[in-house]
């Protein structure tokens, strides 16, 4: 491992939370590979939480994207990447073109990402690509990127780490006194948000609202209902539509909100960034997928059941693998910036019902011995 000589390492993680959190055991694996080298993260800005904190790193870059109109910002912000000198840069899955067009700006001498299709047209941007052989989930994927430059991942711990300090734990404490919800509650955080432009991954707000009724009407049963800023309409209906009144949490840190997920007897949500926290702290989590994947974008390492439904047409969301690996199969992609299903009704998530989802949750209530 060490014939490489890396001692300044970059890695470029531009895309979603969730998919910076699961480049965490990487970065680990990085660390006890390179135990004296300086390990970087390059994230986009309002990620910073995170990744801060965690052992593995030295360094946090943040990149403003509402800047990437502004050439003269870009170009300095290129010209400070430069000015580092990186041995290595590794572009985490998915290893998209604009990760590898910066990887290649940096000038720095070894480049790694994923063999997508682009980069049978502009294959001069990674010089070291890696294959994709099978679908597999996205830890598997960034440790696959490890091991192309020489990294033994076989003794890598796979734990998927948010780190937490006291502080952050007791403001969930806090909160949880204040709200007069006790350890011994049943404890449900429900979320059923998504990320900017991921509403075909979103179950519909109604369920969501019978969900909740039903779920606080269990013996010892709190149910918190969370939301971010993107989600406060949605929050607004699924609130208009309820018998009971759970508690109603909005616009707080990604820290504070993963303290709440981690005091949560069990977590309910779609593919999100807080489905990920969720699986990062340990809490046992019901995920709702629909066009994505999960053998790919599933929770990793916790106690977990994912409701889908098996059809023909369903997983076909691959927006970074279409033509790069056997089984991610090409659905009409983006249009204008939104996902088009193929079939016309998005049936994968509209047939989801609350019965399927309600039923997970107790199978796991009852598994941990609250049912």
């Amino acid at each position: 491992m060490q014939k490489n000589g890396f001692k300044n390492i970059l890695v470029i993680s531009m895309q979603g939370l969730g998919d910076l959190l699961l480049f965490s055991p990487a970065f680990a694996c990085l660390r006890e590979s390179y135990p004296h080298a300086k390990v970087s993260a390059l994230i986009m800005k309002n990620k910073e939480e995170v990744i801060s904190g965690n052992p593995g790193l030295d360094d946090i870059i943040v990149y403003d994207q509402s800047t990437k109109s502004d050439l003269v910002k870009n170009l300095s912000f290129i010209s400070i990447l430069r000015k580092k000198k990186y041995d290595i840069v590794i572009c985490a899955y998915p290893s998209g073109l604009r990760s590898a067009v910066v990887a290649y700006l940096t000038g720095a001498k070894t480049r790694v990402g994923q063999a997508l299709s682009f980069t049978k047209k502009l294959p001069f941007l990674l010089n070291i690509r890696v294959a994709l052989s099978e679908v597999k989930h996205a830890v598997e994927m960034n440790m696959d990127l490890l091991s192309a430059i020489g990294i033994d991942t076989s003794r890598c711990r796979r734990e998927v780490l948010l780190p937490l300090s006291k502080e952050d734990i007791r403001f969930a404490e806090g909160l949880f006194a204040k709200n007069l919800i006790k350890n011994s509650d049943m404890i449900i955080t429900v979320h059923p948000g998504v990320s900017e432009g991921g509403a075909h991954r979103s179950w519909s707000g109604d369920k969501y609202a019978e969900l909740i009724d039903l779920l606080g009407s269990e013996p010892d049963a709190k149910v918190i209902l969370m939301g971010g800023p993107a989600d406060q309409k949605l929050i607004s209906e699924i609130r208009g539509s309820l018998r009971t009144k759970p508690l109603v949490i909005s616009g707080i840190s990604i820290k504070k909100m993963a303290t709440i997920l981690k005091l949560s007897t069990l977590f309910i949500g779609n593919n999100s960034g807080p489905m990920h926290i969720a699986a990062s702290v340990g809490t046992p989590t019901v995920a709702i997928f629909g066009d994505t994947d999960p053998r790919i974008h599933g929770p990793y390492g916790n106690r977990s059941i994912i409701v889908r439904k098996d059809l023909p047409c369903s997983p076909c969301h691959y927006p970074f693998l279409h033509g790069a690996v056997k089984g991610a199969e090409p659905g009409k992609g983006f249009v204008s910036g939104k996902f088009i299903c193929s079939e016309g009704d998005f049936k994968c998530m509209k047939l989801i019902t609350v019965s399927d989802v309600l039923g997970a949750a107790r199978s796991i209530l009852h598994d941990i011995g609250r049912l």
